[in-house]
């Protein structure tokens, strides 16, 4: 009988130590959950960061070439006016 009692109060204390074990494990991994969380809402937070600097970037390249084009249309006509007053003025 003392035997049975030595082998039942040997595998509590075995289901004891595996539960102390896992409730460290679990606690390692809710603090590795929390970790990931933080590190996710960073990078969604720099995701958004950087698509709002694309969307600016995009804007401002739009704004240069229209920009880019009046002046170039602007050209255009000062060059055939001067064109014009050359040809009238050399008549």
């Amino acid at each position: 009988m003392q035997e049975t009692d030595q082998n039942i109060m040997n595998l509590i204390k075995e289901v004891a130590e595996e539960l102390q074990q896992s409730e460290i494990t679990l606690a390692q991994g809710e603090k590795q959950q929390r970790t990931r969380e933080n590190f996710l809402a960073q990078a969604n937070a720099s995701y958004e960061k950087a698509d709002q600097a694309v969307q600016l970037g995009v804007k401002i390249l739009k704004e240069a070439q229209q920009t880019l084009s009046t002046l170039q249309g602007e050209r255009l006509i000062l060059r055939n006016t001067l064109s014009k007053r050359l040809i009238i003025n050399s008549v």
